[in-house]
């Protein structure tokens, strides 16, 4: 299919190819990661093809790389396919008309949203934290957690690898530097190198890791353990956060796929005030909205009934109340009633 159901989340699909043959990679590990101060890494394989697709959760204008998690494949190529369908229903509508017997109302209805508007800023609107570093690292809590700014100042990142991470070395061969793991449980140290990451991304070149100013780092996570992922094993995990948590203090190469990427915006919560609150009650902000009450996620009980309570406006006004709704079986229903609001 040209675009796949998003019934959990939104998906972000692709594909990746080698930039020097124009090869696909078939059945490769891949990985999403989101740049910021958590690890938000996701995993996949690619088919015959070399397309991708990656489930999300997150929210917002946001940072994405994509990669192979193989360290030998390098210079990739990535199409990301539009995730909004270009194939428009030809229909067109009827042509506008306004009933004139409503222009009382309606210019009523313009008034009390320009008059909304001009005090919009001045209210106090309770505010939910759906920040994308309110989510957790996904491999979960770290064994070793070292904040740098509880140490005294060492020289070079190196040194802090050496003398504040228990279990971890740094080592040279074949003319590169790598990290290697020993477990508590282990006299020798673990066969294969960790995964080890940048603010949130992938990256292999431990020497220029080593290379950034220690000033610059925040924190470093290291997990000992193995972590299963996909049909992926690491040997470990290694996260190093800048102060920043940008990822600026690393030059990427045009081998690593990065750019802006905007997901579906943050929800948003229906703005209706609780006037049994003493702070609301007293409050000297005129109150002229529109829409009194919307709830898209009402459920009824097991008698069939449900409690929708809200309170009114300061405008006096005829309202109309509509239910639409839907039974486990998928039959369908709609009531409207009205609501008449006037001053006492």
């Amino acid at each position: 299919p040209l675009y796949l159901p998003e019934l959990e989340g939104h998906l972000i699909s692709g594909n990746i190819k080698d930039r020097k043959s124009g090869e696909p990679l078939k059945n490769e590990n891949i990985t999403l990661s989101f740049v910021g101060k958590v690890a938000l890494c996701q995993f996949t394989k690619t088919n015959d093809q070399g397309d991708f697709n990656f489930l999300t959760s997150e929210h917002g204008l946001q940072e994405i790389v994509i990669q192979p998690l193989s360290q030998e494949i390098k210079d990739c190529w990535v199409d990301l396919n539009n995730p909004f369908n270009t194939t428009f229903n030809n229909y067109s509508h009827s042509p506008f008309y306004l009933d004139s017997s409503r222009v009382g109302s309606i210019n009523n209805v313009i008034i009390s949203t320009q008059i909304n508007d001009i005090y919009e800023p001045f209210r106090k609107l309770p505010v939910k934290n759906t920040a994308f570093g309110t989510n957790p690292n996904f491999y979960g809590k770290p064994d070793n957690e070292i904040l740098i700014e509880k140490y005294i100042e060492l020289t070079s990142l190196k040194e802090v690898v050496k003398e504040l991470i228990p279990g971890v070395t740094a080592y040279k061969t074949g003319g590169k530097t790598k990290f290697k793991l020993t477990r508590k449980y282990q006299s020798q140290p673990v066969a294969k190198n960790p995964l080890v990451l940048v603010d949130g991304v992938p990256y292999n070149d431990i020497d220029k890791i080593l290379a950034i100013n220690s000033k610059e780092v925040e924190r470093i996570d290291v997990l000992i353990a193995k972590y299963y992922i996909s049909d992926n094993v690491l040997d470990g995990i290694l996260h190093f956060v800048t102060k920043k948590g940008n990822l600026g203090a690393l030059d990427l190469d045009r081998s690593v796929f990065r750019q802006e990427y905007e997901l579906p915006e943050n929800k948003k919560e229906f703005y209706a005030p609780d006037y049994s609150v003493d702070s609301l009650k007293n409050d000297r902000l005129p109150d002229y909205r529109n829409t009194l009450y919307w709830n898209p996620a009402l459920n009824t009980d097991k008698t069939g009934k449900a409690i929708a309570e809200f309170y009114s406006s300061d405008e006096s006004a005829d309202y109309i109340i509509t239910v639409e709704g839907i039974s486990a079986d998928g039959k369908t229903g709609v009531a409207s009633i009205p609501l008449i609001v006037k001053t006492r």
